[in-house]
């Protein structure tokens, strides 16, 4: 896992505010009071669900290398999602795939000028399976 300085700030300052006793860990309680303060209570299930899913070395705390690697698979699933709303909203017509004129479409309204020949470069570089579109693992491909 390799972090920028500016991601090991981030995450440092958010793991100090659930580490609420400064012992180098986040238990139950303190990600559960955290979510309390912020607005959004939860359940004892849910918080130790989170627990256990981001404590890789199973002590029962998260530690602040296993809270970055919980935070990159949170930024990593945000982008996904984001990609595969993108993705719908290109795939005009619902195929599940994207086709040359659907991805001119697209660049278009991104303020690209693309020809019909560029498109087809386009495709051509992600499109493993040779079908000549795009799925959505080829888009993400291309993103």
């Amino acid at each position: 896992m390799s972090l920028t300085n500016e991601q090991k700030e981030n995450f440092r300052q958010s793991f100090n505010q659930f580490d609420q006793d400064g012992n180098g860990t986040i238990d139950a309680k303190e990600l559960k009071d955290v979510f309390h303060k912020m607005g959004n209570p939860v359940t004892d299930e849910v918080v130790q669900n989170m627990i256990e899913s981001a404590d890789l070395d199973k002590s029962g705390t998260v530690d602040f290398d296993e809270f970055c690697k919980m935070m990159i698979k949170y930024e990593e699933q945000g982008r996904e999602q984001a990609l595969k709303q993108a993705f719908t909203m290109f795939d005009t017509d619902n195929s599940g795939f994207l086709e040359e004129g659907e991805i001119k479409n697209a660049m278009e309204k991104l303020g690209n000028t693309v020809t019909i020949e560029q498109v087809k470069e386009m495709i051509k570089q992600v499109d493993t399976d040779s079908d000549g579109k795009v799925s959505f693992e080829e888009f993400k491909k291309m993103m």
